[in-house]
């Protein structure tokens, strides 16, 4: 392990039993001391039980907690084999993610597919509520509520949420382009069908996922409705070659209907203008807004159609959900500008 980490690799612990978990700490701790502190961000994944003394160690050694959020409940294989065969004392030490997260560890999540659901949402929803939703494989099938596992181990949804998103992309060594929506980094993102924090937290797990991007490809312009984008979203991200190039207030953003970024993406003359002039344009990068709103896309100001009205007909239009709606014509002419 010390000849490893000094050699600057970053090492994947599976740690499943107390056992496992302290030899791996002991193993850290060592490497500190004969090689010092360093940026390898090694981890120990599933830590399903984890004694109490060493709760603490994890950020004192700099090692993060990669779990997998889906099996922390009250589930057949759990009720039937692990809790009769570890015991009533030692499987209340099962997969305790709030107390490692109230120690200060970084925690950072992943599905354990193939042998899990690789469904992130499902597995925030059981680090949430500590329950399996009826869909998850792992369900008992009862359609019934059932009781939380250890409840006090539950995290929050605005902590589960940066495990699976800030988290991850930290641990494999990302996090400077990607994880968090901020200017500079990758536009990967997803357009939910609904607002999770907005909604009980026992039903995460039926929230649909709309459309994924991946450095902005896929991602089309939501909306150019002033009044619309601001009744759902204070601010708005602007997409450029795969990269948020900035965020700002809707107010802001459309303080006329000429704004540099509605004209160069509806194409009008020039296409880039204000602070996107000063990009270098990439043939094909498309550019986009995202702030969710229903209706068309464009309306009211589509050239190619009266305000209000759309003259474009399937597979022109693409219909993703009430939150989305897309306009190819548009989109590949904003494409075509760009370039």
């Amino acid at each position: 392990m010390s000849q490893l980490d000094g050699s600057g690799f970053q090492i994947h612990f599976h740690a499943l039993g107390d056992r496992a978990v302290r030899e791996v700490l002991d193993a850290l701790a060592e490497a500190r001391e004969a090689n010092g502190a360093n940026d390898n961000r090694h981890h120990l994944a599933h830590l399903q039980i984890v004694h109490p003394d060493d709760i603490g160690r994890f950020v004192s050694l700099g090692a993060a907690a990669n779990i997998q959020a889906l099996w922390a409940a009250h589930e057949p294989q759990m009720d039937e084999l692990t809790i009769p065969f570890l015991g009533p004392e030692r499987a209340r030490l099962q997969y305790p993610f709030g107390d490692l997260q109230r120690a200060g560890t970084r925690l950072v999540a992943g599905s354990d597919w193939s042998v899990s659901s690789p469904n992130p949402l499902w597995g925030i929803h059981v680090a949430v509520n500590r329950s399996v939703p009826d869909e998850a494989p792992n369900s008992p099938g009862t359609f019934e509520p059932t009781a939380p596992f250890i409840p006090e181990q539950a995290l929050t949804l605005s902590q589960a949420l940066t495990a699976y998103t800030a988290g991850s992309a930290w641990v494999n060594h990302l996090d400077e382009v990607t994880g968090t929506v901020e200017v500079g980094k990758y536009a990967d993102l997803v357009v939910l069908d609904r607002d999770p924090f907005a909604h009980p937290s026992l039903e995460i797990a039926d929230t649909r996922v709309l459309r994924t991007c991946e450095r902005g490809l896929g991602l089309l312009l939501i909306t150019h409705d002033i009044e619309l984008a601001a009744s759902v979203s204070d601010r708005i991200h602007v997409m450029y070659a795969g990269r948020i190039v900035e965020t700002a207030p809707v107010a802001e953003l459309f303080a006329s209907p000429r704004h540099p970024y509605t004209a160069g993406l509806l194409g009008s003359s020039p296409p880039l203008a204000g602070p996107l002039a000063r990009l270098t344009p990439i043939p094909g990068a498309p550019m986009g807004l995202l702030a969710s709103a229903p209706g068309c896309a464009f309306a009211p100001r589509c050239r190619f159609a009266e305000p209000g009205r759309c003259d474009q007909s399937p597979p022109e239009l693409e219909r993703h959900g009430p939150a989305e709606v897309a306009c190819h014509r548009v989109a590949e002419l904003t494409r075509k500008e760009d370039s």
